[in-house]
């Protein structure tokens, strides 16, 4: 073969096999997404329907494993929790809100091996809620478990962010 072409084929080999890599959907990705899911579930609009919120809640509760464990300060939730446990506790908190935003921020993800990786980050909580403006700014730490081909939280703490 001459030569001019096994460089050309080698070269679109590599840039093939580069894209592959840089385009195929990895695990940090997939993480990545169920945050951004997390964050577009937990918000809510000031005209939200209670149907809306319903289902919100029901989707966000799919994220965990059935059970997992929380620990989540502020709302004083600690132990392990159902996922319909987990459904009814974000109802009660949405119900404290006309309106939140939650947004993930700083995420370092780290694959641990077998199915399992660690999730730390920053999470800003801000809305209103029965009056007055909120601002909360808290440590997310998780542990998420491959199943199914799904990431699911399988333990959650947030708390506040230490200074």
């Amino acid at each position: 073969m001459n030569p001019k072409k096994l460089a050309v084929i080698g070269i679109a080999v590599v840039v093939a096999i580069s894209l592959g890599l840089m385009l195929w959907p990895g695990d940090k990705r997939a993480i990545r997404k169920q945050v951004s899911q997390m964050e577009q579930l937990a918000s809510k609009n000031q005209n939200e329907k209670t149907l809306d919120s319903l289902f919100r809640a029901r989707k966000l509760a799919q994220l965990f494993q059935d059970p997992s464990v929380l620990a989540i300060q502020y709302a004083d939730s600690n132990g392990e929790f159902s996922r319909k446990d987990i459904q009814d506790r974000i109802l009660l908190a949405r119900k404290t809100f006309t309106q939140v935003k939650v947004s993930a921020h700083d995420l370092n993800i780290r694959l641990t091996g077998k199915g399992y990786a660690s999730l730390l980050g920053t999470l800003k909580i801000k809305g209103t809620g029965e009056g007055s403006d909120i601002g909360e700014v808290q440590e997310l730490e998780a542990i998420l478990q491959k199943v199914n081909g799904d990431w699911l939280f399988i333990q959650l703490s947030m708390r506040p962010l230490k200074r």
